[in-house]
């Protein structure tokens, strides 16, 4: 099981998860706390950070592709690319 200190930036509200059982990890904690972050918590899992990261901004990642694909239809129309349109759907 692998424990992971999470951090919040205490003005833009960024978060960052970091593995700190490393000496690169304990650096990267002491430089985020100097860059105005403070720990708010620990979260203990066999995943990866990366997978965590994954799951925790599924929803956002999922809204924005729906919202790229729109201006990518749009941008296409635009170009008069008509048929890429009916054909997609």
């Amino acid at each position: 099981m692998n424990e992971y200190v999470m951090l919040r930036h205490s003005e833009r509200g960024e978060i960052q998860i970091v593995d700190n059982h490393t000496h690169i990890g304990k650096n990267k904690v002491c430089r985020l706390v100097g860059e105005g972050y403070v720990m708010v918590g620990t979260i203990e899992s066999e995943l990866p950070i990366s997978s965590i990261k994954r799951g925790i901004n599924y929803n956002t990642t999922k809204a924005l592709d729906e919202q790229y694909e729109i201006l990518r239809n749009v941008q296409a129309a635009l170009n008069g690319d008509l048929r890429r349109q009916v054909d997609e759907t």
